[in-house]
């Protein structure tokens, strides 16, 4: 009898925790987010501009001062939501970013038409065209050539695009949901965010 009153117990505090983390009013998951202004399409984040300290990672390997990028939240430097959606011809809502400045940062987007995470901007603070060729061709047997017609842009594992500057390397990938042409898509979010 004690045992089954100390799982209904366990069950219901473990129940109370996962609703809790859930909660769409919860700020780690994006929840009371503000919506971001429209306006003028943002520039890649130019790398000497710091926002305080090198932090560390989960690692423990601490990231050099000068290389954090200013944004501690990836998803407040791409492009409004606006424009995304101009550039590739989808709908998009609920930016979700992941990771910590200085490292590599992560904002996703889902697609409003049926809710698919198929839309995102990747930053590597000191990455490398070249170091993300090796780790791609190493790890996973996959090619990352320059794109035909774009050039200084590399063409990625699925439909993603790659390209290197202001000493990052950025990514972008667009999934889309009807038949159109996810890696020119692709290539333009890149662009929008780059305001190339």
């Amino acid at each position: 009898m004690t045992n089954r009153l100390m799982y209904r117990v366990g069950a219901v505090v473990l129940a109370a925790g996962l609703f809790g983390a859930c909660s769409s009013d919860n700020p780690t998951n994006g929840g009371g987010a503000t919506q971001q202004p429209s306006g003028d399409t943002m520039t890649p984040v130019d790398p000497a501009v710091t926002t305080g300290d090198a932090g560390t990672d989960d690692a423990g390997t601490t990231a050099p001062a000068g290389d954090t990028p200013a944004a501690d939240d990836l998803c407040s430097v791409i492009p409004d939501l606006a424009t995304i959606e101009a550039a590739i011809g989808e709908a998009v809502k609920d930016p979700l970013g992941i990771g910590d400045a200085g490292f590599q940062q992560t904002c996703t987007l889902v697609r409003s038409v049926d809710d698919f995470p198929g839309i995102t901007l990747t930053l590597v603070p000191g990455g490398t065209i070249a170091g993300q060729i090796e780790f791609a061709k190493t790890n996973f047997n996959i090619d990352i050539v320059p794109l035909d017609g774009a050039d200084g842009f590399y063409a990625g594992e699925g439909d993603s695009v790659y390209w290197e500057g202001n000493g990052n390397r950025y990514q972008a990938s667009a999934t889309l949901s009807g038949d159109g042409d996810a890696r020119a898509a692709s290539l333009k979010l890149l662009q929008a965010w780059l305001a190339m």
